[in-house]
C-alpha cells in the first residue's frame, strides 16, 4: 500500500522497472486506487458468497469480453467480468474446483475479505 501523485501509467512503469531489475525479467504490474477498491467492494456481484470463497482477479487492462466463455470446466462456480476485474464465487471452495480460466499468469487474485481490508487500510 502506498500513496503517490504520479499517474497510473508512470507508476506502472517505475514499479515494473524496479521489479525487472530485481527479478531479471519483466513482470506485469497493476495498481488500484482506494476509490477503485471501494467500488469493487460496493458493487460486489456476489453479496451472498462467503468472502473467503469469492476471489477477485485483478488485470492490468480489461480482459477480452469473452474471457468467461473461454473458461473451461465451470461447475458450481459463478463468474462475472466487471471492467478490469473478474469475480469468481467458488461456492463449495477453491480446493476442489476444476475451473480453468485462460491467461492465469496475467493476473493476481485476492479474496473479497482481503479486498475489503485493503480498502479499509487505504482509506484510514
Amino acid at each position: 500500500l502506498f500513496s503517490s501523485d504520479l499517474a497510473e501509467a508512470d507508476l506502472v512503469e517505475r514499479i515494473g522497472s524496479v521489479l525487472a531489475d530485481a527479478r531479471g525479467k519483466r513482470i506485469e504490474v497493476f495498481v488500484r486506487t482506494v476509490d477503485e477498491l471501494e467500488s469493487i467492494v460496493a458493487q460486489n456481484p456476489f453479496p451472498d458468497a462467503a468472502g473467503s470463497r469469492h476471489m477477485v482477479f485483478f488485470h492490468a487492462a480489461a480482459p477480452e469480453a469473452d474471457l468467461i466463455a473461454k473458461s473451461r470446466d465451470i461447475g458450481g462456480e459463478r463468474l462475472v467480468l466487471d471492467g478490469r476485474e473478474l469475480h469468481v464465487d467458488y461456492g463449495e471452495g477453491i480446493r476442489t474446483t476444476k475451473l480453468k480460466i485462460p491467461g492465469k499468469l496475467e493476473r493476481t487474485a485476492r479474496n473479497m475479505n482481503t479486498v475489503r481490508k485493503l480498502a479499509q487500510l487505504l482509506r484510514a
